[in-house]
């Protein structure tokens, strides 16, 4: 394998980090900790009990919040010709599903017609070109933190990809299974802290 190509995945692989990280707070809690009958405008302009009020802290952001994912892309672009199609595909898939959940939140909040992320039809064709039906049912199925299990999947998805494009096929394994694996663990690790 050429020096090349494995500084192109190591690269893909940093991009992926940024732009998670570049999710912004406000939206990332709404993405993550709300179910889809509490992403409405009423609830969004409602202090919850906490006082935080997700509506409050969405208007100070506006579609410039997705610049930092933007600008972890371009090195990725100028690397393309040494990233293997289907590592290519992922990305650009995982890249596509943070910065459309991100912008059609700001956008749509705007216009006073916020919708919960699973409710973007594009959302789910985006998705059906990288997760098998088995997958998206499982991540639709959730009613908390399923847009981070959704990352989480991609991102084993592609770490699984990576392997397979630099070690060899024998390393690869079920990406759903070993989500459920990751869930149960995370699950294990909330009930402990709070017991």
């Amino acid at each position: 394998m050429s020096a090349k190509r494995l500084e192109a995945i190591e690269q893909l692989w940093k991009a992926c980090l940024v732009i998670r990280e570049s999710i912004p707070t406000p939206i990332s809690m709404i993405l993550t900790i709300l179910p889809e009958e509490y992403v409405t405008m009423d609830y969004l302009n409602t202090p919850n009990p906490k006082g935080i009020e997700f509506g409050k802290e969405l208007s100070k952001l506006d579609i410039r919040s997705v610049s930092p994912a933007l600008e972890a892309t371009k090195p990725i672009e100028q690397l393309r010709p040494f990233i293997p199609t289907d590592l290519y595909t992922l990305y650009k898939t995982y890249t596509g599903v943070i910065v459309g959940a991100v912008f059609n939140t700001i956008t749509k909040y705007e216009k006073g017609t916020v919708t919960h992320w699973k409710n973007e039809e594009p959302m789910k064709k985006l998705l059906s070109g990288v997760l098998t039906e088995k997958e998206i049912d499982h991540i639709y199925g959730l009613t908390f933190e399923s847009f981070k299990t959704l990352l989480d999947l991609m991102e084993l998805k592609i770490i699984e990809c990576i392997n397979r494009n630099t070690v060899g096929p024998g390393t690869t394994s079920n990406s759903l299974e070993e989500l459920l694996k990751l869930e149960a663990v995370f699950k294990f690790n909330k009930e402990s802290k709070g017991a």
